[in-house]
């Protein structure tokens, strides 16, 4: 703007001639290339239509016969063997609720010892037990060395510890 006239705004295509000339070229690649295809062969091969559908609508009602036929996964890894496994839901499991059970009937139905609650964290389980109170204190010693060994013949995994609820009150 140094003599007070506007400077007259020109295309881009007519500052740079050479530039007609690189698009021009650069056009004619293009429809070459794409002309030089193999008819014949497309490129999808194996398309599937319920593929494409399931893509385009995702699982609803227009795709219930594709999910019938999903296929069923076998795992070949480290499979959980133990006795609390879920590979069945309908099979009956051991859980702590069974253990606490067994110790409860045991205490009461193979000694003279009222069983009281039945705690057990890891592998430990800690057992109330209320004696009779006409019982001797050497007889209710053996006795509880008896019990102690039969809980440990009958659920070895865990380490039992008695408690005497007698002592207590």
């Amino acid at each position: 703007m140094v003599s007070g006239h506007p400077k007259k705004a020109t295309p881009l295509m007519q500052e740079v001639p050479d530039m007609k000339v690189w698009v021009s070229c650069l056009l004619t690649g293009v429809v070459l290339l794409t002309g030089c295809n193999d008819q014949e062969t497309p490129q999808a091969q194996n398309v599937n239509i319920d593929q494409i559908t399931y893509g385009l609508l995702g699982p609803g009602p227009a795709n219930y016969h594709g999910i019938q036929k999903l296929p069923t996964y076998r795992s070949q890894g480290e499979e959980n063997t133990t006795g609390t496994s879920f590979r069945k839901m309908n099979a009956n499991r051991q859980d702590l609720g069974d253990d606490q059970l067994t110790i409860h009937e045991i205490v009461e139905n193979d000694s003279p010892f009222k069983a009281g609650m039945v705690i057990i964290a890891g592998s430990h389980a800690w057992v109330n037990i209320t004696p009779p109170s006409d019982m001797e204190p050497n007889e209710k010693k053996k006795k509880l060395s008896a019990l102690r060994q039969e809980l440990t013949q009958k659920i070895p995994r865990y380490q039992v510890h008695l408690r005497d609820n007698s002592k207590s009150s």
